[in-house]
């Protein structure tokens, strides 16, 4: 079972789309949790690259509407985990700050 904060802030999610976790199978369910994860725990990556990874392995095992559920539910979480990447006004400051690039005085 995941963390508390990730499994609530999921379980938020995934009620705004209306599937109950026994409506999902546990394949799905893996793929979601380890979505979550990494949204709230990898903030190297920026979100949407991680949620388009994400969709892709959805839609790498199903092609009906699972893939579109994974994006809806993964994109509601990255936005109330990371406001400030997606241009929430007072969303406060980068954790870690703002990505720069190396000095290269070669």
């Amino acid at each position: 079972m995941p963390s508390g904060r990730i499994w609530i802030r999921w379980s938020k999610a995934r009620s705004a789309h209306r599937w109950s976790g026994e409506r999902l199978e546990l394949l799905l369910r893996v793929i979601l949790i380890a979505g979550a994860w990494e949204l709230t725990r990898n903030l190297e990556t920026p979100a949407p690259i991680l949620i388009a990874e994400y969709v892709g392995v959805a839609t790498g095992f199903y092609g009906g509407p699972e893939p579109g559920l994974m994006n809806g539910v993964l994109d509601r979480l990255a936005r109330n985990a990371r406001p400030y990447e997606f241009g929430v006004a007072g969303a406060g400051p980068i954790p870690g700050g703002p990505a720069t690039p190396p000095d290269n005085d070669d």
